[in-house]
């Protein structure tokens, strides 16, 4: 997956890092892209690609103060998902699993983490992501 083009539209400006392959890395690796925006309210990770661990709900309690988990169905660029979400004493927690669809190949999985200080933010976050599109090798412009 060469250079992935992600669509997603927010209501906040969000300033996209894009957490770089380390030396050695395959082309296989995963991308890793985090979204935060200037007011600092929330925090997206977006995965895209194989070897990517998903949380489960074991390891969301282990690491979030026993949190339980609520499974809120959704669709993702067509895909239907749920949105795993969760709390601790400071900060809402959403997360989803997907895997795209890829023509000829194998399913692409795709990771949403978010991270918000707000039910609001929160619900403007995951419905943002209801029209996610990833292109692959996008064409190069000249």
């Amino acid at each position: 997956m060469d250079n992935p083009v992600v669509k997603v539209t927010f209501d906040w400006k969000y300033e996209v890092m894009k957490i770089d392959k380390k030396g050695g890395a395959s082309p296989g690796d995963p991308l890793l892209y985090m979204m935060i925006p200037e007011d600092q309210q929330s925090a997206v990770t977006l995965g895209i690609g194989d070897g990517l661990l998903a949380k489960t709900e074991e390891t969301i309690a282990k690491m979030f103060e026993g949190a339980k988990v609520t499974k809120v169905d959704c669709v993702i660029g067509g895909i239907k998902g749920q949105w795993w979400r969760y709390k601790n004493s400071r900060h809402l927690y959403s997360t989803c699993v997907i895997r795209a669809p890829r023509p000829g190949k194998a399913p692409l999985p795709v990771i949403i983490d978010i991270l918000a200080n707000s039910p609001e933010r929160m619900a403007s976050l995951e419905s943002s992501f209801s029209e996610l599109m990833i292109v692959e090798n996008p064409p190069r412009h000249k």
